[in-house]
């Protein structure tokens, strides 16, 4: 039986523009002052709360058990990559599979996909 939390679609239900440029107005306010470049999320979800710090110019990197939120995850970022071009800020961000690493503990971190750059 699939959990509800690989339901991205209910889980990106209240997902509108508004609420991405309040996010990343959010970030902007918490990040003045701050030289922060790289971050990372270990639940990104479908990358709605972490995904505008890359329209900042912040190199994201996210990982998260359910592959489903992870697909939805990589949508979304590249949906940002023609937005992000055109303002001149863009950064890498990289989703990662943790559920993957269960069966090769020599390689914790494997690198999925480069989903945006």
């Amino acid at each position: 039986m699939a959990s509800v939390y690989d339901r991205s679609d209910i889980y990106d239900l209240f997902d509108s523009p508004k609420k991405d440029d309040m996010t990343k107005a959010h970030w902007e306010a918490v990040l003045s002052g701050l030289s922060v470049r790289t971050a990372l999320d270990v639940s990104i979800g479908t990358g709605s709360l972490t995904l505008p710090l890359a329209a900042l110019g912040v190199s994201l990197y996210g990982s998260d058990l359910s592959e489903t939120m992870l697909a939805r995850c990589r949508e979304k970022a590249a949906g940002l990559l023609d937005r992000a071009k055109r303002s001149g800020r863009y950064a890498h961000i990289l989703c990662i599979d943790e559920d993957s690493t269960r069966n090769n503990p020599k390689k914790p971190w494997p690198l999925k996909e480069k989903i945006w750059r």
